[in-house]
This record gives structure tokens, sequence and C-alpha cells, in this order.
């Protein structure tokens, strides 16, 4: 296994040397590297600062007929997708770079958003199990919530 370290034969430098010239050092450039790391924190972080009214929605309207204390899951499970699925997003964009991490993670929030939102309307989709309401939000919503994070 190599070494993090691994120096240069003929200038015994790091191979990250020269990467620090790359950096803005303040101006607009580097303010909007803050505004960008910014935006990319509020989809994943914002739901999960809020993720209490929507626990309290879910128990109101999806799973009115289950006790708090299995709806409670789906808040728990929500959190716990999150950092696992942002430790793998985050060794997919050290490879691969941005798109294939950001595009599927704000196709799948839109989307992971709106099943939740037409699951109690529609007869063939109805969320009255907890278990349908665990795979769209802390798997499916979580998971790709966790893409932001790892980008930013």
């Amino acid at each position: 296994m190599a070494s993090p370290e691994v120096l240069n034969d003929e200038t015994r430098q790091p191979p990250n040397a020269g990467i620090d010239e790359m950096f803005p050092e303040g101006g607009w450039r580097a303010w909007s590297v803050v505004l960008g790391a910014w935006c990319a924190m509020i989809p994943s972080m914002g739901m999960l600062n809020t993720i209490g009214v929507l626990e309290a929605w879910i128990g109101e309207n999806q799973l009115a007929a289950l006790p708090k204390s299995q709806t409670a899951w789906v808040v728990s499970l929500y959190a716990f997708f999150l950092y696992i699925g942002g430790s793998c997003a985050g060794a997919i964009f050290d490879r691969y770079g941005l798109r294939p991490v950001i595009i599927p993670g704000s196709v799948g929030m839109v989307a992971s958003l709106m099943c939740l939102s037409v699951s109690k309307g529609m007869p063939r989709i109805q969320s009255t199990t907890i278990w349908s309401t665990i795979a769209d939000v802390p798997i499916c919503q979580s998971t790709t919530n966790s893409c932001y994070p790892s980008a930013s």
C-alpha cells in the first residue's frame, strides 16, 4: 500500500505542492466558492434541521394510524442514511467529479419529496404502512441528499 505522501523523485516534493496557487485568496472568486458551498449544503442540512416538521406531518397524515414510537424510526433512519450515504458519495466525487454526484442527488431529492406528497392521494400507491414511508423518506431522500455535502 502506497504512502499518502509519495514524493516525486526529481524534486523530492509532494505531488500536490503547487496546488495552493490554484485556490483564490479573497475577492469575488473566493466568495463565490463560499456561496456555492452554502447553497450546496442547504438541501441536505436544511432537511435534517426541519425533519421534525416532516415527522409531525407524516404522523398526522401518512401514518396517522400508527403510534409515535413506530413513526420515529423514519427520522432516525433519515439521519443514519444521510451520513452513511455521504461517505459513499464523497468517494464517488473524489474519483469522478461533480456531475455524477449532483445530478442524481438533485433528481432524487425532488422525486422523493414528490412521491411522498402524492402517495396519500393515489389509491394504488397509498403510503399507509411504515415500510413504504421508510423506503421513500430515509432511504431515497436521505441517500440523494447525502450527495450535496460531499460535493461542496
